[in-house]
């Protein structure tokens, strides 16, 4: 179980850190009389909601499976 949550996680990140393409956008802000333009605005994109997503749950994973070790190794019995 650990080596697929880690696995799971390690997916996740290089999913996410897939190379985005470059998404130009502006709005006309009509009370301001100015536009509005960002560089820094990001859109999230299905690619990285699917990364985040596995890493979410390699970490769950791991955090169940180290919480089960330890009520096993705490009661005393060992599988």
């Amino acid at each position: 179980m650990p080596l697929i949550a880690v696995a799971s996680a390690v997916i996740g990140i290089l999913v996410v850190r897939v190379p985005r393409q470059d998404v130009g956008w502006f709005a006309y802000a009509p009370l301001a009389n100015d536009t509005f333009s960002s560089n820094s605005l990001v859109f999230m994109d299905g690619t990285a909601r699917l990364g985040y997503a596995l890493i979410l749950a390699g970490m769950l994973l791991l955090a169940f499976w180290a919480g089960y070790r330890f009520a096993l190794r705490r009661t005393g019995r060992q599988r």
